[in-house]
């Protein structure tokens, strides 16, 4: 059994739609070339751009990405990732003695230390994650605190 949560969903149509408006309006600008010398410039700097953001959305919001900020669980690990550009963190349910749960903050009490694992969503996503944990935790015997 295992269940991912991506916790940065809500801005893949942004990123979608401004990449679409870039791809098209790039040669529109080097086609109508109205201003001799920023035309050609421009339109190539909004095509890179408006593939990149289409790059972006598809890979930075994928549940099969390893980019994509979230929180992947199975019966054995853990991964967490809060965002884009940071690795994950991965945890074994082995070592989890104690998993707290705060605002917007997960803390795993580990056999040697902690971990805290701040993350950024909406409180829906965030009520998911929390029950997801819990649902997980709970086979393994794993005291869950808050919530």
């Amino acid at each position: 059994m295992s269940k991912t949560i991506l916790l940065e969903e809500k801005n893949k149509f942004v990123l979608i739609a401004t990449g679409m408006i870039f791809c098209i309006s790039g040669p529109l600008h080097i086609i109508n070339n109205s201003i001799e010398y920023v035309s050609i410039p421009l339109g190539i700097l909004m095509s890179i751009t408006g593939v990149a953001y289409l790059g972006y959305s598809f890979v930075g919001f994928s549940k099969e990405s390893k980019y994509a900020a979230k929180v992947r669980l199975t019966k054995n690990l853990i991964e967490l990732k809060s965002s884009f550009w940071k690795p994950s963190v991965f945890i074994k349910w082995s070592d989890v003695k104690l998993i707290h749960f705060a605002s917007y903050k997960v803390e795993f009490e580990l056999t040697e230390g902690s971990t805290a694992f701040p993350y950024n969503t909406d409180s829906q996503r965030s009520r998911e994650l929390k029950s997801t944990l819990r649902e997980f935790a709970e086979p393994q015997n794993i005291q869950v605190i808050g919530g």
